[in-house]
């Protein structure tokens, strides 16, 4: 229970973003930093090593170092859109699509998307698979209550 609460709340100040925990300071130890730099890597699609590169660039801030990323901005430029953004990842996201700037310049946004619509297809095709089954469920036990009806086990 204290785990959803905790949770919840992190969600709410807006220090994830979707199931990633976004706002680290990679300053600390090699641990963090590796964390921060697959999360920067994951969120961008950039690789390892420019991934590292903008969070040593962003001071060891992951939000700073996204946003620096999809607005291709300075870090003083990146803490005013999170500040107007009250600090929340998807508020400066909504600005960043509003703007008309992709949110990936090599392509991996376009490949995200074409998966989660493959995703979605398959998805739908499962649940047409499964309503078809239980049609055909429904079918047999109609079937089954009218012949006990009529006497016919």
């Amino acid at each position: 229970m204290l785990n959803r609460i905790t949770t919840l709340a992190m969600v709410r100040i807006g220090k994830t973003y979707g199931n990633l925990m976004v706002d680290i300071d990679a300053t600390k130890n090699a641990k963090l930093v590796d964390r921060a730099a697959r999360i920067i890597a994951r969120l961008t699609g950039l690789g390892r090593e420019a991934a590292l590169a903008l969070l040593e660039a962003s001071g060891g801030k992951v939000k700073r170092a996204i946003v620096m990323h999809h607005r291709k901005c300075d870090v003083f430029t990146a803490d005013r859109l999170l500040q107007e953004a009250k600090g929340k990842l998807r508020g400066g996201d909504r600005r960043i699509r509003r703007s008309g700037i992709k949110a990936n310049h090599d392509g991996a946004t376009a490949c995200n998307a074409g998966k989660r619509r493959a995703h979605h297809v398959a998805q739908r095709q499962r649940k047409k698979e499964m309503h078809c089954r239980l049609e055909y469920v429904s079918r047999v036990l109609r079937r089954r209550r009218a012949s006990r009806r009529q006497g016919n086990f």
